[in-house]
């Protein structure tokens, strides 16, 4: 996550940092072996090995840091679940718990596998999974949204996310050429970024050149498909190609090579990639969905 990220780099110098992440084969790469804990940058990172994530063994394995707030990102991941039911059982240390949502508790978000998700924080409120902890909202709509699920008396905190360094010094204009448009798709493969979106919008174009480039992780197989398929539909004058991943430090210079970022995104509850694509000099293209707003 950017915003982990970037308030350890703004804040790693006052505050201690211990960040557990989930080992990788592919750390093995780098020399890194499981549940090792190396220094990077302002923060000590600890990259458990899938047995230490257990529904108790993650007990044992948030215990042996010395730690003064717990601080959880995500309302539904295993990383966020499994430390708040050992919380209400008793099983990790009695310190205060910031939870950041990250724009998952936003109605649109909440809409995708709605039964599901309505089921369990059904539950989690039943079992008080999140009594007495401190919610961390990026801005006002979602401080509202959890309020509206948790009711009032839950405790909420905003605090806007922290942008990047390198964001401060923007690389450049490109020139754009007649009859031709370059855009670029940079977000995760999945629903709530509606690329299906995208594509149905460049389905509908006629005339000009348009060069579609789609970057990002692919998190749902069958959604890809359905993109995939989409895709070889597409009218002769768009060509589109996925090109996979790319490291953080290459996504501006990427941005900037193109003549617009476009994400129809269904949520959001900040979207670093747009603030880094307006650093890039590339104008974008997004829904309605985000706090990024127009002047009237």
């Amino acid at each position: 996550l950017r915003t982990v990220a970037n308030t350890v780099d703004r804040l790693g110098d006052a505050i201690q940092f211990t960040i557990i992440t989930r080992y990788l084969e592919e750390y093995a790469d780098a020399g890194i072996q499981p549940n090792e804990t190396r220094t990077v940058g302002h923060a000590r990172v600890h990259y458990a090995a899938p047995d230490r994530l257990g529904w108790v063994s993650i007990a044992s394995l948030i215990n042996q840091f010395e730690y003064d707030v717990l601080w959880l990102n995500s309302c539904f991941t295993d990383f966020t679940v499994k430390p708040l039911v050992q919380r209400r059982l008793g099983r990790i240390d009695d310190t205060p718990v910031v939870l950041a949502p990250h724009g998952e508790l936003l109605p649109q978000a909440l809409q995708l596998k709605e039964t599901k998700k309505k089921l369990y924080l059904s539950g989690a409120r039943l079992g008080g999974l999140y009594d007495d902890l401190v919610w961390m909202a990026t801005n006002r709509d979602e401080e509202d949204n959890i309020y509206d699920i948790f009711g009032e008396t839950s405790t909420v905190r905003v605090a806007q996310n922290i942008p990047d360094r390198g964001l401060l010094a923007p690389p450049g204009t490109k020139t754009k050429e007649a009859g031709e448009l370059s855009v670029i798709f940079l977000s995760r493969i999945s629903r709530i970024k509606n690329l299906d979106k995208a594509l149905q919008v460049l389905m509908r174009v006629k005339e000009a050149h348009v060069t579609f480039n789609i970057y990002g992780p692919v998190q749902d197989e069958d959604y890809w498909a359905a993109c995939q398929r989409m895709i070889a539909d597409l009218p002769a004058n768009v060509e589109a190609s996925y090109h996979g991943t790319i490291p953080y430090e290459e996504v501006t210079e990427t941005l900037s090579r193109h003549d617009l970022f476009f994400l129809p995104t269904q949520s959001e509850n900040y979207g670093y990639v747009i603030l880094e694509a307006l650093a890039a000099s590339c104008p974008v293209l997004i829904s309605d969905r985000t706090p990024w707003h127009t002047t009237p």
